[in-house]
């Protein structure tokens, strides 16, 4: 396994939301793919969610930023 110092946790674009484990806020948030929801569920129309991206402490990208 790599042992990496620029991880999401040393990041300026990251925030944590729980221990381990937070959001990457380097752009915006993007839509999820668009589900069908019944009338049971919802109003019976299609549903779009929309989040910024998932991430845990330990993980890593090409856009590092360290923190200010």
């Amino acid at each position: 396994m790599e042992n990496r110092e620029n991880t999401c946790e040393q990041c300026d674009y990251y925030l944590q939301v729980q221990p381990g484990s937070g959001e990457c806020r380097r752009y915006a948030p993007q839509p999820n793919r668009t589900i069908y929801a019944s009338r049971a569920e919802a109003t019976g129309g299609y549903k779009t969610d929309v989040h910024w991206p998932k991430v845990y402490d330990s993980n890593w990208c090409g856009e590092f930023k360290a923190k200010r």
